[in-house]
Order: structure tokens, then C-alpha cells, then sequence
């Protein structure tokens, strides 16, 4: 990681460099205009929350980036955080509690406790509202304001302006920067579970963490040393 990552991640000192009415569009690294756009976005946060909200942007950039296969290819991503105001603090739950955040995310997608979901009406407003300010394919990464373990992550199938990766700050396992590799492995490089388990069950699955998060990275790694370059080159991404 080089010197001017490190400066950005302790200090991150985010300084708006896009503009857009509805959305604060703030640049933590940016490495040219061919880069992949990553896009992290808050949600259940509220004002005084930001700092938290941060921290975690943080944690999840430093994780990302020292390790394989994204740490020698930083200069091909673009970083970009919008740091929205939730009236409520927390994530709704679908068919139970009701939290009044920017986006309306929630746990218990389709009856799953730790499946997340983005109801369609906010998704559209998303990708309408970051489609005046990026010309290409992004990937939002949205942090959901719970500890409760869950997250989603949508599979890179189709052409579309966005592929949306959710996670939550998971403090009942305390492994948020691994599931967040997880999810982001579905919606960047169609990476398919590399655990046994489903989403039915509120318990996180008995599997090793290190050794499933080193078998995430080493795979993303083949896929993106093997095929990076012919992606970037025909703006797959």
C-alpha cells in the first residue's frame, strides 16, 4: 500500500470532487478515467454516525487493497464514498421493525434472516441519480447500519450500469471486512458461495473464516490475474 493510501485511510479526508443535487459524491482515491469505480454508500447512519460510517469505509479499502490480487492492481480502481444521513439509526427488518433510513435497505430479504435487500423503487433512484455523474459501469458497495450478520451481493451476469454489493457491520462474528470480500467476490467477478451453507439460518455456518477468506482472495486472484487485463481492455467492467 503506498504512502498516499495509507495518508488517505487514517486521515480520510474525504474532499467532494463530483457533483450531483440529491447525493454527496466523495473522492477517497482516484487513479484515472478508464478505472473500475468503486462506490461505497451509507445507509442507516445518521449525522452523528458518520465518523462510524468512515471508519468502516476504511477498514474496508485498507483490507481490499493489502491484500491480493487488488494490492498490485490499485492503480486500475477508483474509490468513491456517499456518506448519506439516515433520519434512524439502524436497518428495517422485512416483515417485522421499520427503521427510517436514506436508502431502506433491510435483513430477511424473502423471508431469509441474513439475505439483504434494496427495494426497487430506491435501486432506481440510485442508478438514475449516479448516472449523471459516472459514465460506466460501477460497483456500489452499500454499509448497512446493524450488527447483525447479513449481506448480499448481485451476480454479474448481464450489462447493466450497476451491480450492488450490501453488507452489514456484522459486530456478532466480527468479520465484516471477510464477508464483505464475499459479497463483493458475487457482484464484481460473478464469484459463486464457497461455503456450504444458505441463508435460511440466523447462525453464521461453522466454517473456518481465515481459511474460507483466503480461498475467496486466492480465487479472485487467478480470475482477475488471468483475465484483468482482456476485461479492462474491451470495458467488460
Amino acid at each position: 500500500m503506498n504512502l498516499k493510501r495509507i495518508f488517505l485511510l487514517l486521515t480520510l479526508l474525504l474532499i467532494p470532487q463530483l457533483t450531483n443535487a440529491a447525493l454527496t459524491i466523495n473522492t477517497i482515491d482516484y487513479s484515472s478515467e478508464d478505472a473500475i469505480d468503486i462506490v461505497f454508500i451509507a445507509d442507516g447512519f445518521t449525522t452523528a454516525e458518520q465518523s462510524t460510517y468512515e471508519s468502516y469505509v476504511a477498514q474496508a479499502v485498507g483490507y481490499l487493497f493489502d491484500n491480493p490480487p487488488f494490492d498490485a492492481e490499485s492503480n486500475k480502481f477508483n474509490i468513491y464514498s456517499i456518506p448519506t444521513v439516515s433520519n434512524e439509526s439502524g436497518i428495517s427488518v422485512q416483515g417485522g421493525i421499520s427503521v427510517d433510513t436514506f436508502l431502506k435497505t433491510h435483513l430477511n430479504e424473502n423471508n431469509l434472516p441474513r439475505l439483504t435487500g434494496l427495494p426497487d423503487e430506491f435501486r432506481s433512484f440510485l442508478r438514475n441519480e449516479l448516472k449523471k455523474v459516472f459514465k460506466k459501469k460501477i460497483y456500489p458497495i452499500i454499509i448497512m447500519n446493524t450488527g447483525v450478520y447479513g449481506g448480499s451481493g448481485e451476480l454479474n451476469r448481464e450489462p447493466r450500469f450497476m451491480s450492488v454489493t450490501q453488507v452489514t457491520l456484522d459486530t456478532e462474528y466480527h468479520a465484516f471486512r471477510e464477508f464483505l470480500v464475499h459479497e463483493f467476490g458475487h457482484s464484481f467477478i460473478d464469484l459463486a458461495d464457497e461455503y456450504g451453507g444458505d441463508c435460511s439460518s440466523s447462525e453464521v455456518d461453522d466454517w473456518d473464516i481465515d481459511h474460507y477468506d483466503k480461498k475467496m482472495l486466492h480465487k479472485m486472484q487467478l480470475i482477475i490475474e488471468n483475465g484483468m487485463s482482456l476485461l479492462l481492455h474491451h470495458n467488460i467492467f
